[in-house]
């Protein structure tokens, strides 16, 4: 990917999008995809007051260094389309270097016995300990959400906890919530970690 791109409905084509040998930079900032330990995205309504006044398009990448940012912002619906597009295309090139990579890290974690730290919840091989309460693999519900993914326990409603995509990142091991989805998803299709020891 190499693209003269602008980040603003009322910006200029004027910044370089370059993806090149693993590594993705945007006019002078530059992130190895390999270093990546954090993952976070989203699109997000701009707001004047109470008035939208268009959408904002993010990424966030983050490494040991220090975080980096694509943020794309179409006011007025004026490039919504070029926005979106590009959007995804960055979104999909930069994918397996990733998110990929941080999935399949935090699978491999879990089935050795360790434990991840995401946001608030420290998951397991047991389940995921939130505010000291550990739900297990078979009491656990969850709900993707368009922002949010949402954590509750079957047996114990006043045990939940939001984690939005935008804005969850852990000062130990900093994983996005896609992450963290994606392994519930795995957990779930192979009824847990226990079975695979």
């Amino acid at each position: 990917m190499d693209k003269w791109i602008k980040t603003s409905s009322f910006g200029h084509v004027n910044k370089r999008l370059l993806l090149k040998d693993g590594v993705l930079s945007l006019d002078n900032n530059a992130i190895d995809l390999q270093t990546v330990t954090g993952f976070k995205y989203g699109i997000v309504s701009l707001r004047f007051d109470m008035f939208p006044v268009g959408r904002k398009f993010e990424i966030n990448l983050r490494n040991s260094e220090g975080e980096f940012r694509i943020i794309l912002r179409s006011y007025f619906g004026n490039a919504k389309a070029y926005f979106g597009e590009m959007y995804n295309s960055i979104f999909e090139a930069i994918w397996d270097d990733t998110a990929v990579r941080l999935i399949n890290c935090a699978v491999d974690e879990l089935v050795r016995g360790e434990s991840l730290q995401i946001g608030n919840c420290i998951l397991s091989r047991n389940g995921i300990t939130l505010n000291t309460f550990l739900i297990d693999w078979a009491d656990l519900t969850y709900q993707k959400n368009y922002d949010k993914l949402t954590i509750n326990s079957k047996s114990n409603h006043k045990i939940w906890t939001n984690l939005y995509y935008l804005e969850t990142y852990n000062t130990h091991v900093m994983m996005s919530v896609l992450v963290m989805m994606s392994v519930l998803d795995w957990i779930f299709e192979h009824g847990g970690v226990d079975d695979l020891s």
